[in-house]
């Protein structure tokens, strides 16, 4: 077997820059106080109007009770707020407190600090390939 294959794999070099990006991410979101998945809900909160538990599951292919949880931790937290559809009263939705829409500005501003690492840490051809791609 050659040695470097692995070096020559795009399967393993992806993978490679996943795992580049969750870190650059995990950096980011934590230095806000907040916990993997939870930057997700919130951006989700604020992309929707007022979406149901299911809305954010289907949103985030997460499952509902994951949804459930988070979103909770995010109430407690004084980021996100539930309420009953008017008319419904089995159909809860979820919105942004102003702290909550406070944070999402902040959560943004991560994400572009990603952005920026990302484009001096691979390759420019790479990186606007990476912009183009629609997955």
């Amino acid at each position: 077997m050659e040695k470097n294959l692995d070096q020559k794999l795009v399967s393993i070099k992806i993978s490679k820059l996943s795992k580049l990006i969750d870190r650059l991410l995990e950096k980011e979101i934590r230095s806000l106080g907040l916990r993997r998945g939870q930057h997700a809900i919130l951006l989700a909160v604020a992309d929707l109007t007022k979406p149901s538990f299911t809305e954010l599951s289907q949103r985030l292919d997460v499952d509902k009770a994951a949804i459930t949880r988070s979103v909770a931790a995010c109430e407690k937290r004084g980021w996100l707020r539930t309420d009953f559809a008017q008319g419904n009263l089995k159909l809860k939705q979820v919105s942004l407190t102003k702290s909550g829409q406070q944070l999402v500005f902040e959560i943004h501003e991560a994400m572009n600090n990603v952005e920026n690492a990302l484009r001096s840490d691979i390759p420019s051809p790479l990186y606007s390939m990476l912009k183009d791609i629609s997955l």
